[in-house]
């Protein structure tokens, strides 16, 4: 995407507690609260304050609630409309907009992906069904849990995984996130900055309930 003084708008998505809203602080200087246990902190969509990336381009983040059902009393459906419908929302409000891409967030310190979380991370990853892969960036994040021989066994094991092997063989791409190092967050943008922005609006995503098929 070539800088312009639009703003360009990145959706982060994920589970609860994978550190969506620390990426997002991290990256803008927000000051969202921060989660520190199971329970979502993040109820409702919200954007960030807007910063600039090396290139001068100026983004604004999209903060998410986690998919979840067992930690919300809306169901899959419920939140992927409110997201599609917020970011909508905060798309067409105010200053030309561009939609940049969607960056998903997960654990890497997670030992496996059991069946409740790979049904999780379809929902997740359903949020624009039609989202061109190149403009999704899988950031893995809790590397401190994890040695850095068992981060990189286990990024492979995601790679070559049934979730996420589709979308990176699509153009899509998994980059670690690690809040200890200060331009971990700016750099995932700025990787997603790199695409073309996505023509279609918000308001024509296609949410898909359920867990038919994954990215």
């Amino acid at each position: 995407m070539t800088p312009t003084e639009d703003i360009a708008l990145v959706v982060v998505v994920g589970l609860t507690g994978c550190g969506k809203t620390t990426f997002v602080n991290q990256a803008s200087g927000s000051t969202f609260e921060v989660g520190h246990s199971l329970a979502s902190c993040t109820t409702k969509v919200v954007q960030s304050l807007p910063f600039r990336v090396p290139s001068g381009q100026r983004v604004i983040l999209i903060d998410t609630p986690g998919f979840d059902p067992s930690d919300s009393k809306k169901s899959d459906k419920q939140i992927l409309e409110d997201v599609k419908f917020n970011v909508a929302k905060i798309y067409g409000a105010g200053k030309k907009k561009k939609l940049a891409g969607v960056i998903y967030m997960h654990r890497i310190s997670d030992p496996r992906l059991g069946t409740t979380t790979i049904s999780n991370v379809k929902r997740a990853l359903k949020v624009v069904k039609k989202m061109p892969r190149k403009n999704v960036v899988i950031a893995t994040s809790f590397w401190n849990q994890v040695d850095e021989a068992e981060g990189i066994q286990r990024t492979k094991e995601l790679e070559s995984g049934e979730c996420f092997r589709p979308t990176l063989r699509q153009g899509g791409i998994m980059l670690p996130f690690n809040p200890e190092h200060g331009e971990s967050a700016k750099k995932l943008v700025a990787r997603i900055l790199e695409q073309e922005e996505i023509q279609d609006s918000p308001k024509d995503w296609d949410s898909v309930p359920g867990s038919m098929w994954c990215w």
